[in-house]
């Protein structure tokens, strides 16, 4: 019906339509046709990605095989240009063929990367790193006591996949301490935690050109319990997007400064011409050089030594950070 339904054709239809022809017809009394007058069709107009054919390619057959190998329900992956806000990939698996998307079920066709809200878990230990060095709350080297495992905090107890003791902070990050990160969010408090979540772009949506964006849940700081910020530093009580994540986890990468996430390049007319062009977009800078850099190290420690080995690779230094939460299971 020459309308957009989903993703880019839905958000640029007004530049990718261009508009219909039409002509008539005379019909002598010998029934012989001649033409009128006639309006050619216009074709629409051209968009520019940023999307990598290539590494898109990669990306969904890796993405589900990997979902099919593990039976997993979903997966998902985003590949990012730290330095522009590009997305040079996003898949979602498992896909469909748009061609023939009335053979498969309406599921399939929601880009989870986007419209999904997950409790992060252990990612978002990252934000809570960042924010405690930021704030001098914590240093690499700080000694944090993670009680061998377990803490009672107001009633309710916190723990961990390893049981340690005392160590440094780095570690609590590197080993994925629930006990080190609650700790480390009591000690900044709510209102610390709640501008640091903000700050890095978690509550709002990203601008993306995209339908369906959803902006995830940041608790208003008038509703937050005593227990949230110990709660929040570990993943809990607070509904992100993959989007909103990778995004944040690039400004690391990208010396502190968080990017807006960029889709399409320009708007091209028929004949090529450039009829509008984005731009890469800074949003703002959420930490220090200092912050990023430390960051940056914890996150290659993690994969070098802690719980993130399995994504060690040896043609490139690595940095991740693990996350696996717990879900409602009906």
């Amino acid at each position: 019906d020459q309308s957009g339904t989903e993703g880019l054709e839905k958000a640029f239809q007004d530049d990718l339509r261009g508009a219909p022809g039409w002509a008539t017809y005379f019909r002598d009394g010998a029934g012989n046709l001649h033409p009128g007058q006639e309006k050619p069709a216009e074709p629409g107009n051209d968009l520019v990605l940023t999307i990598d054919s290539y590494l898109q390619q990669v990306a969904y057959e890796k993405l589900a095989a990997g979902v099919q190998r593990l039976n997993a329900i979903d997966g998902w992956v985003l590949v990012i240009d730290v330095k522009t806000g590009d997305i040079l990939a996003m898949a979602n698996a498992p896909g469909y063929d748009p061609t023939y998307f009335e053979r498969y079920p309406s599921e399939l066709y929601r880009n989870h990367i986007i419209s999904d809200m997950i409790e992060p878990g252990s990612t978002i230990k990252a934000i809570t790193a960042s924010a405690a060095l930021e704030e001098g709350v914590r240093r690499p080297d700080t000694p944090v006591d993670c009680g061998g495992g377990r803490w009672n905090y107001l009633g309710r107890t916190i723990s961990d996949h390893e049981g340690m003791g005392t160590v440094p902070f780095i570690d609590t990050f590197v080993h994925s301490s629930n006990v080190g990160m609650a700790k480390t969010g009591v000690a900044l408090g709510s209102d610390r935690m709640y501008h640091w979540l903000k700050k890095f772009g978690f509550g709002v949506k990203t601008g993306i050109p995209l339908e369906g964006e959803v902006r995830g849940n940041v608790v208003p700081l008038n509703r937050w319990s005593k227990q949230t910020s110990a709660s929040v530093a570990f993943g809990y009580e607070v509904q992100v997007t993959a989007l909103q994540m990778a995004m944040a986890y690039a400004a690391l990468a990208n010396d502190g400064i968080l990017m807006k996430p960029r889709l399409v390049r320009e708007v091209r007319s028929p004949s090529g011409a450039v009829l509008n062009r984005y731009e890469p977009t800074q949003v703002r800078r959420v930490v220090s050089s200092e912050t990023a850099r430390t960051m940056r190290d914890f996150m290659r420690q993690t994969v070098e030594r802690g719980t993130g080995k399995e994504a060690a690779v040896d043609w490139c230094v690595v940095g991740g950070k693990t996350g696996t939460a717990k879900k409602s299971d009906p």
